[in-house]
């Protein structure tokens, strides 16, 4: 339960740090779709989803699978540059890997301000 809570705590931190950029609100609002890579149980990542779409009315179209799926899926996808991923949230150790594995042109697409 204390894992859920810190992980909800987080996310909800994380978007709101992201989403006190107007103009990345209202890029996404053009886009209209949020996606999001996670391995987070469907118990917890459901009413932080609907939160999200409710609080912003941008829809968020959710991947769940096993951290090591999240990683494999995100770094194909990275290789045959597709871009369809906005958020990735998994355990440390796959994150570590992700980052690790994945192109510097990948990042550079997530985050702008990425230098390698």
């Amino acid at each position: 339960m204390k894992t859920r809570a810190l992980a909800a705590l987080l996310l909800a931190w994380t978007a709101q740090a992201l989403a006190a950029d107007p103009a990345l609100v209202e890029a996404a609002k053009r886009e209209g779709k949020v996606t999001l890579y996670t391995s987070m149980q469907l118990v917890d990542s459901g009413p932080i989803t609907q939160a999200f779409q409710q609080k912003y009315g941008i829809k968020v179209d959710l991947w769940r699978a096993s951290g090591e799926k999240v990683v494999q899926r995100a770094l194909t996808e990275s290789r045959a540059s597709r871009r369809d991923v906005d958020v990735f949230e998994t355990d440390g150790a796959q994150m570590e890997i992700l980052h690790r594995e994945s192109p510097p042109a990948f990042w550079a697409v997530v985050d702008p301000t990425f230098t390698p």
